[in-house]
């Protein structure tokens, strides 16, 4: 019975379809028990998949020889009809291209003619594929060809630890993606990219990424990075992407401080308006602090408005110091949003950043926070809505509840807050219950010492009263 003649609408079934208790198997029992929503339910059956192995079956001249899958006889566009129902129903991919598959008691692979054929009479076997995740085992130009399509516009690379593919053709790899990209998904604007690159395969990845015009996040996990002058000319190679918006860069550098000074001054970040143009928000986790010095100052006069930093290097002794680094930077005037997971001297980060107008903070403090200090972050960021402090402290050097009427006084605004507070300090029920002031506002505490969030929240609420 087709949706015409069926007494339910159709947004019945996909509200029922769209249960996230529901898996595979129960839309495909759906599918086969109930012809009213075959379609929605062969649709979420087919929509996301983690193996190619599905479709290829569809084929029917694909067999199993010894120990590898292959295609008996030439494909033709007659024997394909089941294959080009169910092809257009894959939305989303995230899978081993050419991983090893288990049938019965065998493990076999899929050999790489079997795509080369499909690809002769099929150039874009997905065609509604929108994103894919693959870890990479090679051929990159095969998998370049079977996951690109018109409605492409998310793409997630990954590598093994132990890379046992082809090695990559360092002049193709991301050059005939970047190719694909701009002659067949302008939608496309989301990558990923978790790499195990040589230095000279790092030449041409990010040259190529610069290319993908209409690109709005970009994300990438890099190691090995030798000098300063390497990584500062693949951020550069970037820094003209008009439509990023957002950018999260973990990079590793081994051998820094071999570099000549002559060297680290051929490349400097440039400061202009074009630079990072539309760039609103980032994460760094870069092991050279220096670096991400110049990375923040270069991006001074772009719109950014949230960055997270996260600092590895937790020698007490390393030298300069992080919180001696900070105050070399030029903050972006747009920032509102600072998640810095790094231990720091609360005084000197407040000293570095009180020219920025922050709503949302999150901070771990070197040293004991008393009152005293949470009044001078009230004061120096009085906009707040979010805040959290992640102590280090002993308990018993922690502040008291009083901290609670102070961040409600002076931060008016305060929607959500998390830090550790002494809880010997809290008032009693009994105090509480007897209270006879009205509730007008209270802000949700969060703590680490295991009170669950709704005895807490009642606890700390007379102190954050505001009449």
């Amino acid at each position: 019975m087709p949706y015409s003649q069926c007494l339910l609408p159709q947004e019945l079934f996909d509200l029922i379809l769209d249960d996230d208790d529901l898996g595979r198997k129960d839309f495909l029992s759906c599918a086969i028990s109930f012809k009213a929503i075959s379609d929605p339910a062969l649709k979420r059956v087919w929509g996301s998949m983690d193996s190619v192995f599905p479709f290829l079956r569809l084929l029917p001249n694909f067999r199993l020889v010894g120990n590898t899958y292959l295609l008996t006889s030439p494909l033709e566009n007659a024997s394909l009809c089941q294959f080009d129902y169910y092809l257009p129903m894959m939305k989303e991919f995230c899978c081993h291209p050419n991983g090893i598959y288990h049938t019965g008691d065998i493990f076999a692979t899929i050999d790489d003619s079997v795509y080369t054929q499909l690809l002769q009479i099929r150039l874009q076997p997905f065609p509604s594929l929108r994103n894919f995740d693959i870890t990479f085992q090679g051929p990159w130009s095969l998998i370049t060809r079977i996951f690109m399509s018109s409605s492409l516009a998310e793409a997630s690379f990954s590598f093994p630890d132990e890379f046992g593919g082809e090695p990559l053709d360092t002049d193709t790899y991301m050059s005939t993606f970047a190719d694909a990209v701009e002659q067949n998904a302008p939608n496309f604007h989301r990558l990923t990219v978790d790499s195990m690159y040589s230095p000279q395969e790092r030449l041409h990845v990010f040259p190529a990424i610069s290319r993908l015009s209409n690109l709005r996040y970009f994300s990438i996990v890099e190691t090995g990075y030798e000098t300063r002058v390497a990584l500062l000319q693949d951020i550069q190679s970037l820094g003209h992407l008009a439509n990023l918006e957002e950018l999260r860069l973990s990079m590793d550098v081994t051998l820094f401080d071999a570099e000549e000074p002559s060297e680290s001054s051929q490349v400097q970040l440039r400061t202009s308006p074009n630079f990072f143009p539309n760039l609103k928000k980032a994460f760094l986790d870069i092991e050279a602090e220096s670096v991400v010095v110049e990375i923040l100052n270069s991006w001074q006069n772009t719109p950014l408005e949230y960055l997270e930093f996260e600092d590895r290097n937790e020698k007490p002794d390393k030298d300069p110091k992080l919180e001696d680094l900070l105050q070399m930077i030029t903050w972006p005037k747009s920032l509102t949003h600072f998640d810095f997971t790094a231990i720091v001297d609360l005084n000197m980060f407040i000293q570095a950043l009180k020219g920025v107008s922050l709503r949302f903070l999150t901070i771990y403090p070197l040293n004991t926070v008393t009152e005293t200090d949470f009044s001078v972050i009230c004061s120096t960021w009085p906009q707040l809505t979010v805040l959290h402090v992640k102590c280090i402290t002993e308990r018993n050097h922690l502040p008291t509840a009083k901290v609670f009427r102070t961040l409600c006084e002076r931060c008016p605004k305060l929607e959500e807050v998390t830090l550790d507070v002494n809880l010997f300090s809290l008032p009693t029920l009994r105090k509480y219950m007897a209270s006879t002031s009205s509730v007008h506002h209270s802000i949700p505490i969060l703590t680490h010492f295991g009170f669950s969030s709704s005895v807490y929240a009642l606890w700390v609420k007379k102190p954050l009263h505001r009449d």
